[in-house]
């Protein structure tokens, strides 16, 4: 009984906590949600990608839009919902209003490793966990001995300084994401 009480307060120490992943203890399984409700910004601040669930994580689909802001305006631009699992777990924004969304929230390999949708909500191009390894050219176990953010992700998505790539570490290389058209490469 003591347990089961100290596993409780513990679980809504962590639900309480703004801002920040929730803790829901299931069974024995604890599973740590995203914040309800994340917001994104370009680098140059002139769009913003908010994402929230509209049912407190009920269901695990969130939906995403992506804002143009202008001195104190928000201008929706597009809406949708997002086949990630509790949203995805890294997104970058372009300066030009591209948005990248990397991983799912949960750590399985993911149909959803990397979706590319341009400023006008046209799917630039999405790529499963596999196929990104492909790209990488690597052993699984380099991939995941590098992994820090999830199954695969070192580090990023990262802007490049030139702004038409996003780049993120995975097996000891750097997957470039070309921002116009999604194609990939990997370089050491």
């Amino acid at each position: 009984m003591r347990h089961h009480l100290v596993s409780l307060c513990v679980a809504l120490a962590l639900f309480i906590t703004a801002g920040e992943a929730v803790a829901v203890e299931i069974a024995a399984d604890r599973i740590m949600l995203p914040p309800e409700q994340r917001e994104f910004q370009s680098p140059n601040g002139h769009f913003a990608l908010a994402f929230s669930t509209a049912d407190h994580w009920k269901t695990p689909r969130g939906s995403a839009g992506l804002y143009r802001l202008r001195a104190a305006n928000r201008q929706l631009i597009w809406k949708r919902e997002l086949p990630h699992h509790h949203g995805p777990r890294k997104v970058l924004v372009s300066d030009q209003g591209t948005v990248l969304f990397a991983d799912e929230w949960i750590n399985v390999p993911s149909r959803y490793a990397l979706t590319l949708i341009g400023p006008d909500n046209h799917l630039l191009a999405s790529y499963s966990v596999e196929q990104v390894f492909a790209v990488l050219g690597v052993a699984l176990r380099e991939i995941t001995a590098h992994a820090k953010l999830g199954p695969w992700i070192g580090s990023g998505p990262d802007l490049s300084l030139d702004g038409k790539y996003a780049l993120i570490k995975a097996g000891g290389r750097t997957l470039k994401v070309h921002l116009s058209d999604g194609k990939l490469s990997a370089h050491d």
